[in-house]
């Protein structure tokens, strides 16, 4: 809620609340609400629909497409955008609506998370090699990817974006003079 106040968005807040989970019944339905933890921002919610064997998880998972443009330093929490993942991977279901793009399934999930991890395992491994970010968005291909959605628009800035979410970390923990 703190997040809608923070905005200043003209909202009606809401009259309940909950900190990681919560069941509701909506139409005879049970609706399963999760915290995601860190990622896309801080209060990403999962909606688990158990019947239908279904999940809602909005902007920090995708089903065969890039994440958003550079990985904004202001829009998305990594490495903890991994652990949201994980706990995603762990939930029993089916169906993944992304809220954008696809609906995928739970393999899409792992897909994803490895497409970060194997980004940020390149990106590193440029770092450590002293290429700069031009250097990397043209030596990194990623060529596992090349078929998923916005791949050609957006895996240069996602290289850069991963770049700059490793440095913030970096900065984080420079008294250990080493990328985490």
């Amino acid at each position: 809620m703190r997040g809608i106040i923070d905005k200043l968005v003209p909202t009606v807040l809401p009259d309940i609340t909950f900190s990681d989970r919560m069941t509701v019944r909506l139409g005879g339905k049970v609706v399963e609400l999760i915290y995601a933890g860190l990622s896309h921002s801080d209060d990403s919610v999962i909606m688990h629909f158990p019947e239908e064997r279904a999940v809602y998880a909005v902007d920090f998972v995708l089903a065969k497409a890039l994440p958003y443009k550079d990985l904004p330093l202001s829009a998305y929490f990594y490495p903890e955008w991994l652990d949201s993942l994980h706990r995603l991977e762990k939930m029993d279901f089916d169906i993944l609506i992304p809220g954008h793009d696809s609906v995928g399934t739970h393999k899409d999930v792992r897909d994803f998370r490895h497409y970060l991890e194997d980004l940020e395992s390149a990106v590193i491994d440029g770092i450590k090699a002293g290429l700069s970010i031009e250097e990397l968005q043209n030596s990194i291909a990623l060529d596992e990817y090349r078929d998923w959605d916005l791949f050609d628009d957006w895996r240069a800035l996602n290289i850069e974006g991963m770049y700059r979410q490793l440095m913030r970390k970096s900065n984080q923990h420079q008294d250990t003079g080493s990328i985490p």
